[in-house]
């Protein structure tokens, strides 16, 4: 949230908030340690983050979101040159990057979203932290060919 725009309708703290609630009230969610709960708070910020872009872009609400750069998104988007990117584009690319590769997306999606670290992930997914390293490399190069190569 940090990075986000100055007039950001959406404050971490609201956004902590419903995140909690969802999860809380959900009685189907499983949580047993510190990382199943990060992989459910990833979902649901990820979510919700996704859904508020979606209503701000309704043409009811002035249409069109500002673009915002995601250089920070643990080395997903290049440093240099990155062009700003919306965030129903990278929705968007991680819903094709699902049907080809699953895993790397669920790597992703942990890693830019929840801000679990390699570690973390791996306890998650149950594989290797080499395997989280390859899946990482997977996913960085498909989505950068999906949003930057035309």
């Amino acid at each position: 949230m940090a990075r986000e725009r100055a007039d950001h309708t959406l404050q971490p703290t609201a956004l902590v908030h419903e995140v909690l609630i969802k999860i809380l009230s959900n009685e189907s969610i499983d949580i047993h340690d510190e990382t199943s709960f990060k992989a459910w708070a990833t979902k649901a910020i990820r979510h919700h983050l996704i859904d508020h872009a979606r209503r701000r872009s309704a043409v009811k609400r002035g249409g069109g979101i500002p673009h915002l750069h995601l250089e920070d998104a643990g080395d997903l988007i290049p440093a240099t040159g990155a062009a700003p990117m919306c965030p129903l584009e990278l929705n968007e690319a991680l819903e094709g990057l699902q049907k080809e590769h699953p895993r790397s997306a669920e790597v992703v999606r942990l890693r830019t979203f929840g801000g679990l670290d390699q570690r973390e992930t791996s306890l998650r997914l149950g594989v290797s932290e080499r395997t989280v390293r390859m899946d990482w490399v997977v996913a960085r190069a498909w989505l950068y060919r999906e949003l930057y190569e035309v």
